[in-house]
């Protein structure tokens, strides 16, 4: 009986923290440097007694298609690791995903509001733009995130964190465009604005990569939302309000002072790309040489072994090995760097195998967010096209960088995508019983 009593009161109070915890981690996550850590540890702790109180009805298909993948991502790197007698260690980043699993389950059961995360995503990419400013201009970081000896920026990475911020940005604005659709003109323009702090964010980090899916979301965007801007009568005005915002911000930060004294990014990789055609050796900083460097060490590697990769420790010899018979031209301080492409890092380490784990928690998550807006209200409609967003611009980011290799970019994906699919599923299921 006494254990009952401990049990439900557990239960309960998992009931009232989970809710808030999922809200808070994206609020946060860049709200200083180590801010994606510790809401992730607490709501695990609370959703673990959800788990085991939980019919097994709540896994349905869809629940089940998103575990199996997290499962076979994981179980994919423990082959690898076995087989090559890699550290036990390299389980620790795939582990995050497993990790949110009963977060899954705990969000299914008891989900927060449309309104709450849809306000914590805003208020996420506002936050982000706050931090980034203020680290800019205020403790003149040449690029926004940089991790410093303070509380404040102790932790952050400049790419990781610039991903994370054009995430926030991005999905504003779904957002945006479900409360011009409700006719709230003031809160859609307070979701365009968080939009615009989110993004300028990513620019001034110098994250160049986060940039690269930025018009393949637009066309996502305009394609999803297509009947409403055929039927509106308001195109130009809604044009304006989603766009404006973030155009106006970045011609305000461009004409400052401190930036006019930045070198383009833009222009950097221009030139640095025409430095590496022309023979130019990566040691010259060129970070876009070195990363293509790396891309070509990937390729070599994975032709050694192209089902199932060589593993860490196998990498690491075969790349010395190149670089002293002048195949590759690494910098001493890069040999034993990841490829810098998460895919690639799949391909060379873990082969196809692993690249087909890889992709398996892509395709699935975005598989299962069709359904939801397919099915869903259009409450359940802007979670999905949220949680799209999030996995096509992730998936964008891991072009130029090994994403799911740092703590950060490990916690942020998986956990970010559980809760805007358990949030649209249980959308989804109301609509269905009503």
């Amino acid at each position: 009986m006494k254990i009952n009593k401990i049990s439900k009161l557990n239960t309960n109070i998992s009931a009232k923290l989970v809710p808030i915890l999922a809200c808070l981690f994206p609020i946060l996550c860049l709200a200083y440097g180590k801010g994606y850590k510790a809401i992730p540890a607490i709501l695990l702790l609370f959703s673990l007694p959800v788990l085991f109180s939980t019919s097994r009805k709540i896994l349905t298909k869809d629940v089940n298609v998103l575990i199996g993948a997290f499962l076979l991502y994981f179980s994919i790197f423990a082959f690898s690791t076995l087989l090559n007698g890699d550290s036990l260690s390299r389980l620790d980043d795939p582990s995050r995903f497993i990790l949110c699993i009963p977060i899954f389950v705990a969000i299914l059961r008891y989900p927060p509001p449309f309104a709450w995360i849809t306000k914590s995503l805003v208020i996420a990419s506002y936050i982000a733009g706050i931090a980034a400013l203020v680290l800019v201009f205020y403790y003149d970081q040449g690029r926004a995130f940089v991790s410093g000896n303070d509380f404040l920026s102790k932790g952050y990475m400049p790419i990781q964190s610039g991903n994370i911020a054009m995430t926030f940005g991005i999905v504003c604005l779904p957002i945006a465009i479900y409360h011009l659709n409700k006719s709230a003109l003031i809160t859609s323009v307070l979701c365009s604005f968080g939009a615009a702090f989110g993004i300028s964010a990513s620019y001034l980090s110098g994250s160049r990569g986060g940039w690269v899916f930025v018009p393949i979301a637009i066309i996502f965007l305009l394609y999803m939302n297509r009947k409403y801007i055929q039927k509106t009568k308001k195109t130009l005005v809604a044009f304006i309000i989603l766009i404006a915002p973030t155009l106006s911000m970045l011609t305000v930060i461009n004409i400052t002072p401190t930036m006019q004294q930045q070198p383009s990014r833009i222009a950097q990789l221009s030139q640095e790309i025409d430095m590496y055609e022309g023979g130019v050796k990566p040691e010259s900083e060129s970070s876009s040489g070195i990363r293509l460097e790396l891309w070509r060490d990937s390729g070599y590697t994975f032709i050694e072994a192209p089902f199932v990769g060589v593993g860490y420790k196998k990498r690491l010899e075969l790349r010395a090995q190149r670089q002293d018979e002048g195949l590759i031209n690494i910098p001493s301080n890069y040999l034993t760097s990841h490829s810098h492409n998460q895919y690639l890092e799949a391909l060379s380490v873990r082969g196809v195998l692993g690249f087909i784990g890889l992709m398996g928690i892509f395709i699935a998550p975005l598989f299962i967010f069709r359904k939801i807006y397919r099915d869903g209200d259009l409450q359940a409609k802007t979670i999905a096209q949220c949680g799209a967003l999030s996995v096509i611009m992730m998936m964008g980011y891991c072009l130029t960088q090994a994403m799911f290799k740092h703590n950060s970019g490990a916690i942020f994906y998986p956990l970010m995508t559980v809760i805007l699919l358990g949030s649209g599923l249980v959308l989804v299921k109301k609509e269905t019983e009503k």
